[in-house]
């Protein structure tokens, strides 16, 4: 057993620029493949809703579809969440940082008496307390008086979960391509998840994504992260790696039956693929969450 505790794994999820720890990489990796025969699982459900009662409960998978997953071809790299997430929302992202989404504050400050566009209830009331008999007196020497200034601000709830997204994909698309680009530099998967970590560390030099707040909790999702197209698909994505990242927090635990059951998966797939097998029987794997 580990010495290591789950809030390291859940650091190690979130950070940037995180030092590389083949101990969570490998762990990780085997989380991905339980998330990966579970969506598969799902994934048949839709196309044959007959084969189990709901889609929240147990689900069926045959043993040739376990085995596709759990012992990979050599000729194409594995398909995991990021993998997805690289082709289903790499458009988005680079459209996102190339137009993120801003709201306009009002904010009271002095300023030149010249300059002056909009004044409130607030300002009148501090303009009249100041001595003078008109505004060019109140306003001093300095020629100053309280007024209303519009800013764009970025420090949106959407921003902020694309902030934590680019940060979250970052780590994803290293760990997958320290495991990939290797065997497969060239593959259109690989090249994906190569320009999909670039836009992520894009983003993250971006001032005006440095400025935008951190998420330390899943927030409930305002209007444009549920309507808007871009950002919809976004939330979407982020959180199902949120998902999988509580998934991996909570199988820390027990990461040496994780190992166990992964092995064995791997050695009785040999059996029960065998058209020689007595008998054919599916696998019914539950929710992981």
């Amino acid at each position: 057993m580990s010495n290591r505790h789950a809030e390291e794994l859940r650091e190690y999820l979130r950070r940037h620029h995180a030092q590389e720890i083949p101990e969570f990489d490998d762990f990780l990796e085997q989380v991905n493949t339980l998330y990966r025969l579970r969506l598969k699982a799902e994934e048949s459900f839709k196309t044959r809703k007959h084969i189990a009662k709901s889609r929240r409960g147990a689900l069926p998978l045959d043993w040739l579809e376990i085995d596709a997953i759990v012992n990979p071809k050599t000729n194409a790299p594995p398909e995991t969440l990021i993998t997805r997430i690289s082709r289903e929302c790499l458009n988005d992202t680079e459209d996102i940082l190339g137009n993120l989404r801003k709201v306009l504050i009002r904010e009271r400050e002095k300023m030149s008496l010249g300059m002056v566009q909009q004044v409130d209830a607030h300002c009148l009331r501090w303009l009249s307390r100041q001595p003078g008999h008109d505004a060019i007196e109140k306003a001093g020497a300095k020629q100053r008086i309280l007024a209303i200034v519009r800013r764009e601000d970025f420090n949106t709830l959407e921003n902020r979960v694309f902030k934590d997204f680019l940060m979250r994909c970052s780590q994803e698309t290293a760990q997958y391509l320290r495991e990939n680009k290797g065997s497969f530099p060239d593959h259109p998967t690989t090249k994906c998840l190569r320009r999909l970590q670039n836009l992520c560390g894009k983003g993250m030099r971006d001032p005006l994504l440095e400025k935008v707040g951190i998420i330390r909790a899943l927030p409930i999702p305002n209007y444009v992260l549920r309507q808007e197209r871009r950002y919809a698909k976004i939330w979407k994505a982020y959180v199902e790696l949120i998902r999988q990242a509580n998934i991996a927090e909570r199988l820390w635990a027990c990461q040496e039956e994780v190992k166990a059951t992964l092995a064995r998966l791997r050695k009785e797939t040999q059996k029960h693929i065998n058209p020689k097998a007595k008998y054919h029987c599916p696998i019914w794997f539950n929710p992981l969450d």
